[in-house]
């Protein structure tokens, strides 16, 4: 598992109903789920990316925002603040 995912998996709160790892090699993504919000958080060359899903039936919906942030720290706060 690469490190920075590593490092926000032990930092999340223990709380969330699911924080699964996913995915093999360069294609590994943490999958985070609270509240019926999605989350899922992976490596880029830019930094670490950040998709965002609300709850929806519509199996084929896109993420409802996503950003690049440059920190673990970050990603953290942005997922506390997603999936309250």
């Amino acid at each position: 598992m690469p490190s920075n995912l590593a490092t926000i998996r032990d930092d999340l709160p223990n709380e969330l109903e699911s924080v699964e790892l996913r995915g093999h090699g360069s294609a590994t993504f943490l999958y985070l789920t609270h509240h019926g919000r999605e989350m899922e958080i992976s490596e880029c060359d830019e930094g670490i990316w950040l998709e965002f899903w609300d709850n929806s039936d519509d199996e084929d919906a896109g993420p409802v925002k996503d950003m690049t942030v440059l920190l673990c720290e970050d990603a953290i706060r942005e997922a506390r603040r997603w999936l309250r």
